[in-house]
């Protein structure tokens, strides 16, 4: 199973798609979460998002504008920097299959998503402070959750593993402790005068890139992982560990 995070970036316009749609595992906490967004006036969501007048006055229009039908698969409506690398609108119809079958994306909105859920334009990152009735913020409301699924889900694979591509604020939103499967994180840096950075623009790009090899080569084993080479990286064994892989390439 892979994990990566919802984004920002997100295209509404209309793409063909070979499957059929699903609907959201936690479609009704999504709505539980809208209800309690709504409540928001403008200055209380400028504070909790910060950011401009005119996007706040966007998305409290889409909090008030969520409907339970029609919208966009998730996979080929976000569009951030991993996405765009991962290039999913080029899948075929057994790579999308594939795609549903082990791939998740975290969401501050919907919790937990399959490639082909249905979703709505919305905006709201899981790092969010958002007052519910579990605490003080969306970790609060969703890590319980989002581990429980993971791990019913994960209990139907014969050689369960969990592989991280999402970015730290995501995936906290997983209760590591009560992950009942080993757990890999993929970390990709530059290399240049003797150091190694990690670059936030160029590691989202290689996990949309290592997301889609693994989904196209249908790996599903730790080794599988490491023969990735997209975007120039490749993988560094003397700086790898059982639970996290390094893949680096020279600093362009």
């Amino acid at each position: 199973m892979i994990i990566i995070n919802s984004s920002k970036g997100q295209d509404f316009s209309p793409a063909p798609c070979p499957l059929p749609s699903t609907r959201p595992i936690f479609w009704a906490q999504a709505e539980e979460l809208v209800t309690l967004l709504r409540q928001y006036d403008l200055v209380s969501l400028r504070a909790l998002m910060d950011v401009s007048q005119s996007l706040a006055e966007r998305t409290m229009a889409q909090f008030h504008g969520f409907a339970a039908d029609g919208g966009k698969p998730a996979l080929l409506a976000y569009d951030g920097e991993a996405y765009r690398s991962l290039g999913a609108a080029e899948f075929s119809a057994d790579d999308l299959h594939a795609a549903q079958q082990r791939l998740r994306i975290l969401s501050g909105l919907y919790g937990l998503l399959r490639p082909l859920d249905l979703i709505q334009p919305h905006r709201l990152e899981m790092g969010y402070a958002v007052r519910n009735e579990h605490g003080k913020h969306l970790y609060a409301f969703w890590r319980k959750r989002i581990t429980d699924e993971l791990n019913r889900q994960l209990a139907r694979e014969p050689h369960p593993l969990l592989i991280n591509l999402a970015s730290h604020e995501y995936a906290k939103a997983v209760d590591k402790n009560r992950l009942r499967a080993p757990w890999i994180d993929i970390q990709f840096k530059e290399e240049g005068a003797g150091k190694l950075k990690i670059m936030a623009v160029h590691a989202k790009r290689a996990r949309g890139m290592m997301a889609a090899f693994l989904i196209r080569q249908r790996i599903d084993r730790p080794e599988g992982i490491t023969a990735f080479t997209g975007g120039g990286y490749g993988f560094r064994p003397d700086l790898s560990t059982n639970r996290q892989l390094v893949f680096t390439r020279p600093a362009a």
